[in-house]
């Protein structure tokens, strides 16, 4: 049986090697869906703390991101952007992963440019 951590990895890579197949961009954010659920799912009830932050893969995640954003749009639609700047409801961080955030948490991280 697969660990949580060991099955996110193979979801993720499946991913990859979904899209560096040429299959559909729906089965890929699919495929990189389920693995970031499964990773975040990973992280829920445990304490903020060194565990919660090794188990959180920084590393992981930056992966995770480059991989999603080969499918973003390149352009922001005003609906987006409206979104963007009106939705800020602190209740719920946890539906919104910005880049900016993401930036700050890892500040020593050179490739995010």
């Amino acid at each position: 049986m697969c660990s949580f951590s060991s099955y996110q990895d193979i979801l993720f890579l499946r991913a990859v090697l979904s899209r560096k197949k040429g299959r559909s961009s729906e089965d890929t954010v699919g495929l990189l869906n389920e693995a970031s659920q499964t990773h975040f799912g990973s992280l829920k009830g445990l304490p903020l703390g060194p565990k919660y932050f090794t188990q959180m893969n920084p590393d992981f995640l930056m992966e995770m991101v480059k991989e999603y954003l080969i499918f973003a749009p390149t352009q922001v639609s005003i609906l987006m952007y409206v979104y963007m700047q009106y939705s800020k409801d602190p209740g719920r961080v946890g539906d919104r992963v910005s880049l900016l955030t993401l930036a700050e948490w890892m500040a020593g991280f050179l490739d995010l440019e």
